[in-house]
């Protein structure tokens, strides 16, 4: 049985998928993006608590290309700026720096997953509107009781 799909339909059905399929890539963004920061979460903290330890002076096996040299840990670290730039400071002060980074981190956390609150719920607003389109068609072309076989609707 042929169903005709009115054109009014059709066009929202198809505005529907161009904005679901946007929605989508935008969801796969923000959840790549929620990853990399969390990873940086993870590495200031980490980074946080090994300078810590620093107080003193210790020794450390330092990564020198492939090979790694005992040395002692001297009481400055180059801290990342960014652009290849660093801070030679002292380990006390990149550890402030490092909670600070922590902070502002958590603060595009925040911003990033309500966003992706707000992507996740749009898609389910499709879904739904779809569902419902698909629903109101499927009862609009479903014949008659007493008319089927002749392709003919009920007025």
């Amino acid at each position: 049985m042929e169903v005709n799909v009115p054109q009014e339909k059709l066009e929202e059905l198809q505005k529907l998928q161009r904005e679901y399929e946007q929605l989508r890539a935008l969801q796969a963004s923000l959840a790549v993006e929620v990853e990399r920061l969390n990873a940086f979460k993870k590495d200031a903290e980490l980074a946080a608590g090994e300078l810590e330890e620093l107080k003193e002076e210790k020794e450390a096996l330092v990564p020198m290309g492939p090979v790694f040299v005992k040395s002692k840990l001297q009481t400055k670290v180059l801290y990342p700026l960014g652009a290849n730039v660093y801070l030679s400071t002292k380990p006390e002060e990149a550890v402030q720096r490092l909670k600070e980074d922590k902070k502002k981190i958590e603060e595009q956390l925040k911003l990033l997953e309500a966003e992706l609150a707000k992507v996740t719920q749009a898609l389910t607003s499709i879904e739904a509107r779809v569902a419902e389109i698909y629903r109101e068609l499927n009862v609009a072309g479903a014949p008659k009781e007493g008319t089927q076989g002749t392709g003919q609707r009920g007025s």
